[in-house]
């Protein structure tokens, strides 16, 4: 069927001669190579294409959050929890939760970005997912800490692709007006692969954590070689622009107000969601012992999370479409900027709560509105630079992530340092709250530069 649809593609122009600087159609595993023009991709294709991507980015979200199930600070059984069974401190966790990842997944992701956008996305792609889980598979039988830190740097290093790579692909295949719903259910992907690094509680139960990471791992490969299969030879250029074309790279990127204040916000944003991915499972277990943690959150990642990510594209393209044409990227802007300010206040109740079960019912509420921003914020991205850094801006994005990183590894070591004068549970919850409530306004900042600049105004 792949083959056919394809074939079809490409015959239908054949009497098209194509652009100097796009190759021939050529044929690689069975696959016809896609031209210029993503936009003249048919429904089909551009399903397939989302969902494969989605597929990677599910799995990358897995291996990448897993070590942040595998952890009990309560606990004394080795098998089951990687902390007790290599001796690691509260410190040694968030470092190699965040920073031991984070340097080279920042630094990478950069230049994974530039090269995004001139070699082959859909190569990198496939490649980085391998790569990802071999090192998944080998934290399996390591036996320090310098072992687990040294897979989870090549982790960084291989992951620093998907996320440039997926988006830049989406910014080629779907229109302006279909790209933030596009890109959400991209984003979704991060709560899916959440929920099941979540529910692997279970796997640790079952045959330990070192079983766990070899699961991941062994899964993540199979994705891959799914990929292989599924993904077209070559997606073309991106499609065109929809502002000044004069300068792309690192320097179309900066050369927007509305882009560097979209990058703002993601910054702090990011900075509550790795706090939230690092610290939840275990101020949940020191709050509410005796309850089934993992399965109660990976519930509400999972459940509340997945349709947040979806809805917040549905909803920005919903009011950019009852906007004005030169206000509807504000219009998008406000949806993340809303979700984050309504989450602080639901995030510190959540932590607060005087039941396991209030505690969960207020988190599923804090994932709902939380989780809309990413879509809407990649998709605003793609559209505030020209075509030709669609790519650099996703690897600025996407390094971000360094950031981001680092608000975790500084509340372990401020609770750790403090000497039980700074508890783990109300750090966590002021550090979120007030990370969501800066982002909020940040994204605010970025509506009005949308605004006034008219980046990405649709035709």
């Amino acid at each position: 069927m792949r083959i056919a649809v394809l074939a079809a593609v490409a015959t239908s122009h054949a009497f098209t001669p194509p652009p100097k600087h796009i190759t021939t159609p050529q044929m690689r595993q069975g696959a016809t190579k896609l031209r210029a023009g993503a936009t003249d991709l048919t429904p089909t294709q551009r399903t397939a294409l989302l969902g494969s991507l989605i597929g990677v980015y599910t799995s990358n979200q897995w291996c990448r959050q897993l070590l942040f199930s595998t952890v009990d600070f309560t606990s004394d059984d080795a098998f089951r929890f990687l902390n007790v069974g290599l001796e690691l401190s509260r410190a040694d966790y968030a470092l190699l939760s965040t920073l031991t990842f984070n340097a080279l997944f920042a630094a990478c992701s950069l230049a994974a970005g530039a090269l995004v956008d001139r070699a082959d996305a859909v190569k990198l792609t496939y490649v980085s997912c391998s790569l990802w889980a071999l090192a998944t598979v080998a934290t399996a039988y390591t036996s320090s800490f310098a072992g687990v830190a040294a897979c989870r740097a090549l982790q960084g290093v291989a992951m620093a692709a998907t996320a440039p790579a997926g988006y830049a692909l989406l910014g080629r295949a779907f229109p302006p007006d279909k790209l933030a719903t596009a890109s959400s259910r991209y984003a979704a992907a991060v709560s899916a692969g959440g929920a099941l690094a979540a529910v692997s509680t279970r796997l640790d139960d079952a045959i330990g954590w070192r079983g766990a990471f070899a699961v991941a791992g062994a899964s993540s490969l199979v994705v891959a070689l799914i990929a292989f299969l599924l993904l077209p030879a070559e997606i073309g250029p991106p499609v065109p622009q929809t502002k000044n074309t004069e300068e792309g790279g690192f320097g179309g990127v900066f050369a927007s107000k509305a882009a560097v204040a979209l990058l703002a916000a993601t910054a702090v944003r990011f900075a509550a969601g790795f706090t939230i991915g690092v610290w939840a499972i275990p101020c949940l277990r020191a709050s509410f012992a005796g309850n089934d943690v993992g399965s109660g959150y990976a519930l509400v990642v999972g459940v509340f999370g997945f349709v947040s990510a979806l809805l917040g594209g549905a909803a920005a393209d919903g009011l950019a479409a009852r906007a004005p044409p030169e206000r509807r990227d504000a219009a998008r802007a406000l949806v993340p900027a809303a979700g984050s300010l309504v989450a602080a206040p639901l995030w510190v109740l959540a932590l607060q709560a005087p039941s396991y079960g209030i505690a969960i019912a207020l988190l599923a509420a804090e994932f709902l509105v939380a989780e809309c921003w990413i879509g809407p914020t990649t998709a605003l991205l793609q559209q505030a630079v020209p075509a030709a850094s669609r790519g650099a801006a996703q690897g600025c994005f996407t390094a971000l992530t360094l950031v981001g990183g680092l608000a975790p590894l500084a509340v372990g070591a401020a609770v750790d340092r403090s000497d039980g004068g700074l508890e783990l549970v109300p750090a966590v919850a002021a550090a979120v709250a007030a990370a969501y409530v800066v982002s909020s306004l940040l994204f605010l900042v970025a509506a009005g530069l949308l605004d006034d600049d008219g980046a990405g105004k649709e035709s």
